[in-house]
Parts: structure tokens; C-alpha cells; sequence
């Protein structure tokens, strides 16, 4: 599924994917095979541009705001190798291969831990390390303790977004309230893109729609901006969820 406020961002794009090629380049004929893995992961694709949405919503400057976008792009990538190592009751072999999926994402959790420190963000490490947590710990409720689905995506995928608006909170000294209201329309539009890229039953998608909606309001009453990428973003959001279901009805 592809949304029309990704175009917006496309010379963003273009500048964080020849960064992102930078920082692997040693590595590319040892790691291609995982990166084409990805060609059609929706939140691969996904999760920059909405980054790059709420840095510039939060007045966060472009240059910065493509670097962080690619340090998330990084730690999803990373995630992912690391989610193709399984234990040996589901037939995992410990081998070359298990070794290198281990030490090559170990490798780029530093890389992305050494990006961090050359801006200056190091504050956002234990937000990088709860990320990280929460997704150990979807993947626990998903593979032992049979989880629902919505309560393992809300780990695994939606914590990347709600984690994005809070380092756009830290980054730009923004408490309180304002900054609990961020995590959770950060959460809340994760949560509603994901679904419906799984196309998921309607009625689980129009709560995480309708309060992306009322979060977004509150937060900007003190921008009073229009016509933002980030308000584009969830009227796109909420067109495409009530336009499916006049669909359904018609």
C-alpha cells in the first residue's frame, strides 16, 4: 500500500537511501540478500517517511531529520536480521550462517550507536533501548505466549513510530503532556497504517484513526499550523479508512 504524502518527501528519500547505501557499503555483497528481503516490507518503506513527517511538523531542521530517518531505517534493518535467527526447536542450526546473522547485526546496532553520538543525540539511547525491549518482547508474546495480533504489533511495529515522536519530543525539549500526547499519536498512526496495510477488519482500525485525529487537534493548538505533512498524513489516513468502508457499503 502506498500513500500520496510519501511524494512529498522524495528527495528526502532519495538523500537518506544513498546514506543508508554509505554506512553498509563494506558490507553489501555479504548483507543484499537480506536487504531484498525488504524490497516489499511495508514498514521498511513506511516508517522513514513518517519520521521525516513528524520532524518537520516539530520544526526539526532537514538535514538532521534525514539522518534520524535513516538511523531508524537502520535499527528496523537491523531487527530484521536479527528475527531471522530462530532457536532450536524450530529447527535453527547453529552454523556459519547463525553466527553471521548474530555479529552482522550486532555490528550495525553499534553503527547506529556511533551515528548517534557524531549528532550529538546519545540523550536518545534509552529510547533506542526500550525500542528494542518492546520488540524482544512482542516477539515473546507472539512465538510463546500466543498473544492476539494487535497486542504483538503494537511491539513490534507501532513502537518504532511511537518511539520517532518521542526522540522529535527529546530532540526539541518538548515535556509534559505534549510529549505524552506525541508517544501516543505516534502509536495510535502506527497502528492504523499497519492494520491497514494488513488489511485488517475495519472496526480494529477506526479507533487508532479517530484518536490519531483527536491527538493530532490537541497538539496543534499550540502550532496552529495548516495544511502540515503530518495533518496530510492522517486526513490521507482517515479518507482511505471511511472510504473503504462506503465501499463495503455500497
Amino acid at each position: 500500500m502506498m500513500f500520496n504524502f510519501a511524494g512529498e518527501f522524495k528527495r528526502e528519500l532519495m538523500d537518506m537511501g544513498k546514506m543508508f547505501q554509505d554506512n553498509i557499503y563494506p558490507w553489501w555483497e555479504d548483507i543484499y540478500i537480506y536487504i531484498r528481503r525488504l524490497d516489499n516490507d511495508f514498514t521498511w518503506n513506511t516508517l522513514p517517511i513518517v519520521v521525516l513527517s513528524i520532524y518537520k511538523f516539530i520544526g526539526i531542521e532537514r538535514s538532521f531529520s534525514i539522518q534520524m530517518a535513516n538511523i531508524f531505517k537502520m535499527v528496523y534493518f537491523t531487527n530484521s536480521i536479527h528475527a531471522y535467527i530462530k532457536d532450536d526447536t524450530e529447527g535453527q542450526e547453529y552454523n556459519r550462517e547463525l553466527q553471521f546473522n548474530i555479529l552482522i547485526g550486532d555490528y550495525f546496532f553499534g553503527r547506529v550507536l556511533k551515528q548517534l553520538n557524531d549528532l550529538r543525540a546519545d540523550k536518545l539511547l534509552p529510547l533506542f533501548s526500550k525500542l528494542i525491549c518492546e520488540i524482544n518482547e512482542g516477539m515473546v508474546m507472539k512465538h510463546r505466549l500466543g498473544a492476539a495480533d494487535n497486542e504483538v504489533l503494537e511491539k513490534t511495529k507501532a513502537s518504532f513510530y511511537s518511539t520517532a515522536f518521542l526522540t522529535a519530543a527529546e530532540l526539541t525539549d518538548i515535556e509534559g503532556q505534549e510529549k505524552e500526547l506525541l508517544a501516543k499519536l505516534g502509536n495510535n498512526i502506527g497502528m492504523a497504517l499497519e492494520l491497514l496495510n494488513d488489511k485488517a477488519p475495519l472496526e480494529d482500525i477506526y479507533e487508532f484513526v479517530d484518536f490519531s485525529e483527536l491527538f493530532f487537534k490537541e497538539i496543534n493548538q499550540k502550532r496552529m499550523l495548516t495544511n502540515s505533512n503530518m495533518e496530510k498524513l492522517i486526513k490521507e489516513l482517515h479518507d482511505i479508512t471511511y472510504g473503504i468502508e462506503k465501499v463495503v457499503v455500497v
